[in-house]
């Protein structure tokens, strides 16, 4: 894919910033508005607007929008999604990852940390090229491990 690059920063019309979840929706959402009003003015005299809440747009050139994965207020992360995707795809692995979270106590980690070791067990599991192959290679690589057609990806 590639995406042209910017004559200037003026063009930028908005901002996307997607951020996790992870065990407490309201911190983490919080810690984005932190993190926004850290940031160094745009021009002089000029900050980003800090969203007051998330999926709506604050403030012009450039406004801001705020997602939180995987859901407002749903505790969990990318990966919970792509965990979700995973297991229809191969639900028969699903299954014995499921059995091995209970067998090695990891079912009774946090669900965010719990998602990471069963996406990664899943995806171990099913790729048979390259067990080992790293989260971040899922995509380029073109497997099918995490499936972005998945109905866990589409809006209502």
């Amino acid at each position: 894919m590639h995406f042209p690059p910017f004559l200037d920063f003026s063009q930028l019309e908005a901002i996307l910033i997607v951020a996790d979840n992870d065990s407490d929706p309201e911190a983490s959402f919080m810690n984005v508005q932190k993190m926004i009003s850290a940031t160094a003015d745009i021009a002089p005299g000029q900050r980003y607007s800090v969203p007051e809440a998330q999926l709506a747009r604050y403030g012009a050139m450039p406004a801001i929008v705020v997602i939180m994965l995987p859901w407002r207020n749903v505790l969990g992360a990318l990966d919970t999604l792509c965990l979700v995707a995973a297991n229809n795809r191969r639900p028969a692995i699903a299954a014995c990852v499921n059995e091995f979270a209970v067998c090695s106590t990891c079912d009774g980690w946090p669900d965010t940390k719990a998602a990471k070791m069963k996406l990664r067990s899943l995806q171990a599991a099913a790729h048979y090229d390259d067990p080992y192959i790293p989260p971040a290679y899922v995509g380029s690589e073109r497997t099918d491990l995490v499936p972005l057609d998945d109905s866990i990806f589409k809006s209502d």
